[in-house]
């Protein structure tokens, strides 16, 4: 992958809806249909209609000079010049293909006026590239991408109906995709057009449409040239350099700070190494400087787009809108309150939600807007996110509600029983309550799938629940030999705490067996 990714710089790509013309002009694919609202000057006056063919420069043999327009014909066949200032003049037709698209929002956005004026800028293009390379290998050296073939084969196929693999106009990249293994829903795309979205993100949302209109929102700011905006916004390279270059370190660190604070690191099916890292994969100096700090109107911009290819995809335009309000409710169950309100240049998820006019989600509609079809794609993914939330972050209705989720569509493994046990279990303490604790573990016990060795364990708290002793000794001393095997497969020298903590695990099983004598 990492030979892959520092090659991409080298592609360039003539295969655009736009062509770039020795960085002079922009010819669409197709012209751009639009109707005059307001006078722009003589012969263009309100309602007059037009097809803009280009955006170039014009010599003028008056002034001896080159003035950037877009050019294009009246019905008549007339040629027509326009100064892009009075562009809001203009109401251009409704898309209706994914080209035509991409070609007004670049137009629009003003991508393809900076590109004119700027040229491609290869220099700057090449640092912010090697700076997202770097990146994204820092997070592959640590282990923090989620592996799912089938999941990452669906999420290409998303992708490649919202936009090609180029970004075209000569520009280096290439769209792909990585899922984050974190729990916090989030997405963003990088100035080499890698697209990265968190576990969390995939299980928030519960249908096809809102991860379209996700994902459809981080290719528009790649698509768009937000980070090269950005970029050249920014002041100090020096200072940017030398955070880029700190980011493998950083990962690093922050690994090894979480490996050192957590003490079940051997608990089957829990990817320790990967969980709780937000803080420093989502660090504002990191994400600053690879221009993915994006203010409120290219959020805006980015959102119309999203909006606009869910109608032409054949989506329910809604999706992001619904995606939107699901990332709202869980910002708010977790206390997250500067993203709920927006900040500094950054739009509050309200205002964006209410800008894009669509249905609202509500408890009524909750159920019927989410998409078993997709709940079963990501059902791993929900999984992951279910361990994270019940192991680690102590939220025990999330938990439930994820397993549940795999549960009832029929996808569901071993940990998700045991998930939904354990939080039953925690959350209730009634004879019938327990019993149904019984019934899941006994179900995952059964699947044999990916048999996890913490059922025996708590099998033997739920049958002391029930005070049936034998039955608790009996699960208690399976859960003892595989402690002890487990200890013989650790070399000490190389896993001192693991070794620590399956002896401290073993020795707590064997005063349970004792306990269990006298209940």
């Amino acid at each position: 992958m990492r030979t892959a990714s520092t090659g991409l710089i080298l592609i360039l790509t003539f295969c655009s809806t736009l062509t770039l013309i020795g960085q002079n002009a922009f010819i669409f694919q197709d012209p751009l249909k639009a109707e005059c609202i307001s006078k722009i000057k003589r012969g263009l006056e309100e309602g007059k209609i037009v097809e803009i063919e280009k955006l170039e420069y014009v010599y003028s043999q008056e002034t001896g000079k080159s003035t950037l327009y877009l050019v294009g014909n009246d019905p008549s066949g007339a040629r027509v010049l326009i100064e892009p200032e009075k562009i809001g003049r203009l109401k251009f037709s409704t898309p209706n293909d994914r080209e035509s698209a991409w070609e007004l929002h670049q137009l629009l956005s003003g991508t393809c006026v900076s590109l004119v004026e700027n040229g491609v800028q290869y220099g700057e293009r090449r640092e912010l590239h090697n700076n997202a390379v770097t990146y994204i290998n820092s997070l592959e050296d640590q282990a923090y991408f989620f592996k799912d073939p089938y999941l990452e084969d669906y999420l290409y196929s998303i992708l490649n109906q919202i936009h090609g693999s180029f970004p075209g106009n000569d520009r280096p990249g290439n769209i792909y995709i990585k899922v984050l293994k974190q729990s916090q829903p989030n997405a963003f795309s990088l100035p080499n057009g890698c697209v990265l979205i968190t576990t969390g993100m995939l299980s928030t949302i519960q249908s096809e449409s809102e991860l379209v209109g996700i994902l459809a929102h981080e290719v528009a700011h790649f698509i768009l040239d937000h980070h090269m905006v950005n970029y050249n916004a920014a002041a100090d390279r020096a200072k940017k350099a030398a955070i880029i270059a700190g980011i493998a370190t950083a990962l690093a660190a922050g690994t090894e700070i979480y490996l050192a604070s957590t003490g079940n690191n051997y608990a089957p099916g829990i990817l320790t190494q990967s969980v709780a890292i937000a803080s420093v994969v989502f660090a504002d100096a990191i994400l600053e400087n690879l221009g993915v700090r994006f203010d409120r109107e290219q959020e805006r911009q980015a959102d119309r787009l999203s909006q606009d290819m869910l109608k032409i995809l054949d989506h329910d335009d809604a999706g992001l809108s619904i995606a939107l309000e699901r990332l709202k409710l869980y910002l708010s169950l977790t206390g997250n309150y500067q993203a709920l309100s927006g900040s500094g240049s950054h739009p509050s998820i309200d205002d964006r939600i209410k800008e894009l006019k669509t249905k609202v989600l509500s408890q009524s509609n909750s159920k019927s807007l989410a998409d078993p079809k997709y709940l079963r794609t990501i059902s791993l993914v929900t999984s992951f996110n279910a361990q994270i939330e019940l192991w680690h972050n102590a939220n025990f209705q999330a938990a439930s509600n994820l397993a549940q989720r795999n549960i009832s569509n029929e996808v569901a493994t071993e940990v998700d029983y045991v998930i939904q046990a354990i939080v039953k279990r925690r959350l209730e303490n009634s004879e019938a309550s327990n019993l149904e604790v019984l019934a899941l573990l006994t179900e995952a016990k059964k699947l044999n799938v990916n048999p996890i060795s913490i059922i025996d364990r708590e099998l033997g708290i739920t049958y002391l629940r029930l005070n049936q002793l034998e039955s608790a000794k009996g699960a208690f001393n399976e859960y003892s030999v595989f402690l002890q095997n487990r200890l013989k497969a650790i070399d000490r020298l190389e896993y001192p705490s693991a070794f620590i903590n399956v002896n401290e695990d073993l020795i707590w099983t064997r005063m349970m067996i004792y306990k269990a004598r006298s209940f």
